[in-house]
Parts: structure tokens; sequence; C-alpha cells
């Protein structure tokens, strides 16, 4: 996917192709993966803080 989002980056705006459906999952493969760093690292967090949650809704929505 990463050799493919080089391409399409690399041609003009206008381009279309299959390429630009691998680009666009590269895009949500990353925040996704941005997503998941950010939650691991506030929960790494609160566990070094030993900080607790009121509610079990709190805990799923984190």
């Amino acid at each position: 996917m990463t050799l493919a989002h080089i391409h399409v980056v690399s041609q003009p705006a206008s381009y279309r192709g299959p390429l630009l459906i691998a680009d666009h999952l590269f895009a949500v493969a990353v925040a996704i993966t941005l997503l998941a760093v950010s939650a691991s690292l506030g929960r790494f967090t609160f566990t070094r803080l030993r900080l607790q949650f009121e509610h079990p809704l709190e805990a799923l929505l984190f």
C-alpha cells in the first residue's frame, strides 16, 4: 500500500485508477494506526499514574 500511495501522490490531481483505492486504504490504515497508538499510550499513562475511571462507560470510550 505504501508503494501505491507514493505512486498516486506523484501523479497529477486528476489521476484516476485502481491504485487510488489502495491510496485511500493507506490513509484509513494510517488513521487507525494513529488511533490505536494514541489509545494505548493513554491507557499506559493512566496505568503509570494509577488513575482510574469513575464509570465503566468512560473506560469504553477511552
